[in-house]
């Protein structure tokens, strides 16, 4: 009775700490939070977690922790009083709940002092945030959980270069924050340390480093909802993940966890999805892999379409599949916003996303939606500069006008030029694109196109009269109106499809 009655109160004792130390996390979240911790320290009964404990659970459910984001992981969530009579810090069910919560729930101000704990603590630097930033996206892309949870992983590369060129761009845009704000020594150095505040600065204007942070804790604090391990030591993905849970991986979206409808319900959240879906464009039959675009390239330039554009990709154009022809590559354009992705004979990958479809116009067209972009040597997105708005020229057969594709610059000088004439092109900046403010994107500024790939970006649009097929009766009018004269009985008249009535 007394061993009952000590259960019932630990559980009980549980129970109080989740209410009221998890306030933001719902009931399917606390739950979660209380089986991941127990199963981790190996008791129902347990009120105290190791760092040993806490590795081996993360091992056991195929997603081991790099060393220094296991210590942060674990100096975040130690109580700082917290030791055992040894001297080693632990981990409280109590402060595990409290600093879940915050990690997961709290906005960036509230929980910027836990962050910068989890990332190094006092002697925090730039290469710290630079290697944990790497292992949250490695988490997100190339995890055996991640690649179960999210089949449209698949779709696409995995390259470690790029992973490591896209947390290198994150963490230039922080040592560009240091530097705003006077600290000339993280401007140039990755040894260079990162306060509380600062890092809440970068991180309050980066959405991307944030979805990084909020998926890589996610993994982590709800793994016992995602993974399973079956007695062959077989990991696999949970059916049944918790609603909120799947919200905040981006599995659902926020209205069918509202709503609970049968359509709306496992619905993928496209704006918040890290890696777009590849999609098929219904009058487009065409099927192809990228040969340029991977996890992290996509992942930043997701990030950066407007937000009804994000989450879908689907393919238009590639010189490999299609063949060298400028004039085949224009008959895809006309499909709504666009991405063009170009690799010369340098081997330098880059491109341009265009926010609206592509016309013949002798004059520049477009808007401030539009970006340039570099994939190799580095990966970097270019803004509209607001100096003029020349942003998108098109033109194929004129006589006195230049016949391409350009975006940004001014006519024969553009940001990113390709020829009418395949596989000539130009990348041209003194010393920065007038348009997008961006350097030379080629291995020169006068280069042959190596590879070219056109994708369409966000959900396929398809004009209404083109979506609609014509009736196999009105295909041939004069076969129809002779028989129609000859007094021959049109039989199949009758099985016309009836007209819509408005």
């Amino acid at each position: 009775i007394a061993r009952i009655d000590r259960e019932m109160g630990g559980r009980s004792s549980k129970e109080e700490q989740l209410d009221r130390l998890g306030r933001l996390l719902s009931a399917e979240e606390r739950s979660a939070l209380r089986q991941g911790f127990d199963e981790a320290a190996g008791s129902p009964e347990a009120e105290t977690l190791s760092r040993q404990q806490l590795e081996a659970y993360t091992t056991r459910h195929s997603l081991p922790l790099p060393s220094s984001l296991a210590t942060g992981l674990y100096g975040a969530l130690c109580p700082s009083d917290a030791k055992t009579k040894e001297g080693q810090d632990i981990i409280t069910f109590s402060s595990y709940v409290q600093h879940s919560n915050a990690l997961l729930k709290d906005s960036i101000s509230q929980r910027a002092a836990l962050v910068h704990r989890l990332l190094g603590g006092p002697h925090l630097k730039i290469s710290a945030v630079n290697s944990s930033f790497l292992s949250f996206l490695n988490l997100a892309t190339v995890s055996n959980v991640a690649k179960c949870l999210f089949p449209n992983l698949k779709d696409w590369n995995a390259d470690s270069e790029s992973s490591n060129l896209l947390v290198a761009h994150l963490t230039e845009s922080l040592k560009c924050k240091l530097g705003s704000q006077g600290s000339d020594e993280a401007s140039s150095s990755s040894d260079a340390p990162v306060s509380s505040s600062q890092l809440e600065s970068w991180l309050g204007s980066s959405a991307l480093a944030q979805r990084l942070l909020t998926l890589g804790l996610t993994y982590i604090l709800f793994l016992n909802c995602l993974t399973k391990q079956d007695a062959s030591a077989t990991v696999s993905v949970v059916n049944d993940i918790p609603a909120n849970i799947r919200v905040c991986l981006g599995l659902e979206t926020t209205a069918s966890v509202d709503s609970r409808s049968e359509e709306e319900r496992g619905q993928v959240d496209i704006e918040r999805t890290l890696v777009p879906v590849k999609v098929a464009h219904p009058l487009v039959r065409e099927e192809f892999s990228s040969r340029l675009l991977d996890h992290a390239s996509l992942a930043l330039l997701n990030s950066h379409f407007p937000p009804d554009c994000r989450g879908r990709l689907y393919p238009l154009f590639s010189s490999a599949h299609h063949g060298e022809s400028f004039s085949t590559f224009c008959k895809h354009l006309d499909k709504g916003p666009t991405l063009i992705v170009v690799r010369d004979t340098g081997g330098h990958v880059f491109g341009g996303f265009a926010s609206e479809k592509w016309q013949f116009n002798p004059q520049f067209f477009g808007g401030t939606g539009c970006f340039l972009f570099s994939v190799r040597p580095s990966l970097c997105v270019y803004f509209p500069t607001g100096y003029n708005q020349n942003f998108m020229y098109l033109q194929q057969n004129a006589q006195t006008l230049p016949n391409g594709l350009g975006m940004g610059g001014q006519l024969d000088y553009f940001g990113l030029w390709l020829s009418g004439d395949y596989g000539r092109g130009h990348s041209k900046a003194s010393p920065r694109c007038s348009t997008y403010g961006s350097p030379v994107l080629s291995s020169a500024e006068e280069f042959e196109v190596q590879l070219l790939e056109l994708w369409g970006v966000g959900e396929p649009l398809v004009p209404e009269e083109q979506g609609k097929q014509p009736s196999i009766l009105d295909k041939d009018k004069t076969a129809h109106a002779l028989l129609e004269m000859a007094g021959k009985t049109l039989h199949s008249k009758d099985l016309r499809e009836p007209q819509e009535q408005d």
